[in-house]
């Protein structure tokens, strides 16, 4: 079975691993979020992402439960969940 593990945000990463039963999990692939754009007008790159996982099609996904950093700016704490 093929679980994808999801770290959300601009500077986020994805990571496939593939569980059998009795066996050590196998890393199969990792890819840092692709992002388009410079500054206040980089977003993630969903086309990229969409390309990514169609050729490694997982079975399941898990995404980190995130939220925004004690004394982070309004401006940080908005990119960042766009990101997500």
């Amino acid at each position: 079975m093929k679980v994808l593990g999801i770290d959300p945000g601009i500077h986020g990463a994805l990571a496939i691993i593939d569980i059998n039963d009795g066996a050590v999990p196998e890393l199969i692939a990792v890819c840092d979020v692709p992002t388009i754009g410079i500054k206040a007008k980089e977003r993630v790159n969903i086309m990229i992402v969409r390309d990514w996982l169609v050729a490694r099609r997982p079975d399941h996904a898990l995404i980190e439960r995130a939220g925004s950093m004690p004394h982070q700016g309004v401006a940080s704490t908005f990119k960042y969940a766009r990101g997500r």
